[in-house]
């Protein structure tokens, strides 16, 4: 019997998989639909494949949470709202959100429907959690890197379910705060379409040093069976595994593990061959326990594994080369026909050899290759990949049967599933002329339930001997069975309240385009220049509720869930709560429409005259933030310590200028309580920028004003309203394009980021460290395969946290008229390791841009981002 203690959540990447996830005993599944799902790369589902899911699930009593859990461009809200309605009236259980214009529109298009915050959030402290449920969230998925201890605190006093990773892949970076893959190619993690830049290999130098080509940034998965009692007895809602793109038995395998795991309340007997067998299914050097315990050098090392980045298998034997030149394998385990064994050379991969025969532990392998080779192991084991495929125990609902079979009267079964008792009458049973169907004949078709979700628990017959023709028995069984199908699905399947979505008025003049937000037509620089509309003509026109085209608010003005970011639910009138808080402290209906929707659009601008917007310059510096050179020109000061500390604090406000201080990207339980010792000197800061939505409020319970950085991923304008309604002043995400940027700043002018080394990763994870090495901090650099170098840096509260910066500056000093069609706040600057002469020049020549002269196009190697070229799907 499954142990309802917690839930366990399993990952189901494509349809094929669905079966063996529910199977092996999941009580929840996840899983994206084509779009909008931040594992773009599986197979995923379609909407009628969608619908199938979650009947099949609903019948046997699971639950479907689909993710719509990527940062939506502005196009693509008008498809996005219509596939959540979508998912609403199919009735999912909940939905995985991160951005905060999904959140709006969900609870416009449904309020009852249930949201989780996806890790994407980055949510690893009491603030993230009073964040969440202040906008209505459910439940939390905390950030993989957050420590036992704090999940225990958060699940015991948030009110919130809380839901961990407890096994698979690991993201060396925090979770929505990487743009490794987008920098380098377009494909955004933060968009589902990761690319995986940190598998790949690297040199690692520092100071000099070369310290050899590795897979520095790979982590070992993660395997929590050894502490599943501690993470039991947390207080947790739910254990979730990772793998959406992973195949049918690797899912079923680690799904049935963690079931009996559970279910045994977290003492398996067999736990180290439970552990053999998730690492024959699949493995990167073995596993790791992630983050729970420890964060510092030790756990470095545990955590990676920089030999290779894919499936290792496990040791088969001892290699020797003979003296004909053949190789010698003596076995340590058994192995079957249809085994791969894999020959290694210091880890890699030099031969794969399929078997022919099963050899028994102690036999010997003969194998001719002319290649050295020291390792083997065994990366397929063909037996345990055929048990994982096979049904397993829990896809079936236990019912009892019972049969009442009367001459010359029809034959009556009863089902009953432990809830409900369903009762269905079929054809006349016959009088035996000789001798009648046998006990033994009835209960022979009543067990015949495979292809359904049951199966027979108790089985009693009351006959009197009739004579019953098999085909009847077997439609009633059909009948009752379908019947019980359907009873079961609408029973476990939410009914929700569905308001239509509305586009507003400037959706629907400019058209709503689903496409990816690539610039390789719309966003060149010509057509930015004219000004012309992000979208293509074809907007989606519906409006929501039965009042029809053209329903209007109290005030008068269009229902919608546009660029307007109304909060009317279409239908009785009542506004959606998105939240009510001294927090946030306001509905989405009282989130103001543009100032800005009625300017003239910036396509006025001349084609051959670079106007700007006369906005502030805004300059980020580390060590810097009083220079006085740049104090000339900029408007504000951001300052981001590499050291959150009172005398470097203090340092920063001794200066010209009262600087904004920029938080920490993430901010742990330890590290809030050394940030609340420095409490007393925020209020001499002239601002704070937040990096996650859990900060805000550690923002507004301290600073004076407070500020949404590029880390919070807004991309459209109902996202950037509700922010702009918690905030003095918003960065936009350095994913947009220049495009998307110009229709957002339309409705809220905000900050652009147009110069600066971008971090691509921030990570708790540091090679340097690993290696002891922590004297060379600051100098040492990753180096890819085509020569890229990218410089390391750290900041630290209580803990280092590494920080990865892109190989070229960002530069938009070349596009200065692009740059006037959007209607920023102000240019961005984020200086990190330019001299005093290069801050200096940049700073000026932006701030004579800003004005509308005329800047020469920067030197030497540069990037302009997504600005141009957007997203690859």
């Amino acid at each position: 019997m499954k142990n309802k203690k917690v839930e366990l959540l399993a990952p189901v990447g494509a349809p094929e998989v669905l079966s063996a996830a529910v199977s092996a005993g999941a009580d929840a599944i996840y899983l994206g639909g084509k779009r909008f799902s931040a594992r773009s790369s599986a197979g995923n589902f379609d909407a009628d494949e969608m619908r199938r899911a979650l009947d099949y699930c609903h019948e046997r009593g699971v639950k479907v949470y689909p993710a719509v859990n990527i940062a939506v461009t502005e196009r693509e809200m008008a498809e996005a709202r219509r596939y959540i309605e979508e998912l609403a009236v199919l009735g999912a259980d909940a939905l995985i959100v991160s951005d905060l214009g999904v959140v709006a529109s969900a609870r416009r298009i449904c309020p009852e429907l249930p949201l989780h915050a996806s890790t994407q959030l980055s949510l690893c402290n009491r603030d993230g959690m009073t964040f969440a449920r202040e906008t209505g969230m459910k439940r939390v998925v905390l950030a993989r890197e957050t420590p036992l201890e704090d999940i225990r605190a958060m699940a015991r006093e948030s009110g919130l379910e809380t839901e961990i990773f407890v096994h698979g892949a690991l993201c060396v970076s925090y979770s929505g705060q990487c743009l490794m893959s987008s920098m380098a190619g377009g494909r955004s993690g933060n968009r589902g379409s990761c690319a995986q830049t940190c598998r790949r290999e690297y040199d690692l130098t520092a100071a000099g040093e070369r310290f050899g080509r590795r897979y520095w940034l790979s982590p070992r998965d993660l395997c929590s069976l050894r502490f599943l009692p501690q993470l039991l007895d947390s207080g947790v809602t739910s254990f979730k595994i990772e793998g959406r793109l992973k195949r049918k038995e690797y899912v079923s395998a680690v799904t049935r593990a963690y079931r009996e795991a559970i279910d045994l309340g977290g003492e398996l007997t067999d736990r180290e061959l439970r552990i053999d067998e998730l690492a024959r299914i699949f493995n990167r050097g073995g596993f790791t326990d992630g983050y729970f315990f420890d964060m510092g050098k030790g756990a470095d090392a545990a955590r990676m594994y920089e030999v290779r980045p894919n499936h290792c298998g496990v040791p088969i034997g001892e290699i020797k080369r003979e003296k004909n030149g053949s190789l010698c394998l003596r076995l340590t385990r058994s192995v079957s026909k249809g085994d791969e064994i894999e020959l290694t050379r210091e880890g890699r991969s030099v031969k794969v050899l399929r078997l022919t025969e099963s050899l028994p532990a102690g036999g010997t392998l003969r194998i001719e290759l002319r290649d050295r080779a020291d390792g083997a192991a065994l990366i397929t084991d063909d037996g345990l990949l055929r048990r994982m495929a096979a049904e397993g125990p829990y896809n079936k609902v236990p019912i009892r049967l019972r049969l009442t079979v009367r001459a010359g009267k029809p034959l009556v079964l009863e089902a009953f599933d432990g809830e409900y008792r369903f009762e269905k009458r079929g054809a006349e049973a016959l009088a035996a002329e000789g001798k009648g169907t046998s006990e033994e004949r009835l209960r022979a078709s009543l067990e015949k339930l495979g292809g359904t979700a049951y199966e027979a628990e108790k089985i009693e017959i009351d006959s009197d001997g009739a004579f019953v023709r098999t085909g009847d028995l077997n439609a009633l069984r059909r009948e009752i069975t379908g019947e019980l199908s359907r009873a079961r699905t609408g029973r476990n399947t939410p009914r929700y309240q569905v308001n239509a979505p509305v586009l507003s008025e400037r959706e629907s003049e400019r058209g709503s385009d689903s496409r990816p937000e690539s610039g390789r037509v719309s966003d060149s620089p010509e057509s930015l220049r004219r000004g012309e509309p992000a979208n293509p003509a074809g907007a989606d026109s519906r409006t929501s509720g039965e009042s029809g085209e053209g329903a209007a608010g109290p005030d008068g003005s269009p229902r919608g869930s546009g660029t307007r970011c109304d909060g009317e639910d279409g239908r009785d009138g009542h506004p959606v709560m998105l939240c009510a808080s001294p927090i946030i402290g306001r509905t989405v209906s009282d989130i103001p429409a543009s100032e800005s929707a009625d300017k003239p659009d910036t396509a006025e601008k001349t084609e051959t005259e670079p106007r700007g917007n006369g906005r502030p310059i805004v300059t980020v510096s580390t060590p810097w933030a009083q220079d006085a050179a740049l104090l000339e020109e900029a408007e504000r000061v951001y300052f981001e310590p590499r050291t959150y500390d009172r005398r470097t604090l203090e340092s920063a406000l001794n200066g010209r200028r009262r600087p904004w201080l920029a938080l920490p990207p993430v901010v742990f339980a330890d590290d809030a309580e050394q940030l609340e010792k420095l409490s007393d000197l925020f209020g001499e800061f002239e601002g704070a920028m937040a990096q996650n939505p859990g900060q805000l409020v550690l923002a507004r319970r301290y600073f004076k004003k407070t500020g949404c950085d590029r880390h919070f991923n807004i991309l459209n304008t109902d996202s950037l309203k509700i922010y702009s309604n918690l905030c003095d002043t918003i960065t936009l995400s350095v994913e947009t394009t220049l495009v998307n940027a110009r229709e957002l700043c339309r409705c809220v002018p905000a900050e652009l980021v147009v110069y600066g080394r971008v971090a691509l990763m921030n990570t708790v994870y540091c090679p340097l460290r690993k290696l002891g090495r922590c004297d060379l901090c600051r100098t040492a650099a990753l180096t890819d395969e085509s020569g890229r170098r990218f410089a390391l840096d750290a900041y630290r509260v209580r803990r280092c946290v590494n920080r990865i910066y892109n190989c070229v500056p960002l530069d938009m000093r070349g596009h200065a008229e692009d740059l006037a069609t959007v209607d920023a706040s102000a240019y961005r600057l984020m200086f990190t390791d330019e001299d005093e002469q290069t801050r200096v020049r940049v700073t000026r020549e932006y701030a004579r841009l800003a004005r509308g002269e005329a800047v020469g196009a920067p030197e030497g190697a540069y990037t302009t981002a997504l600005y141009y070229r957007g997203f690859r799907e």
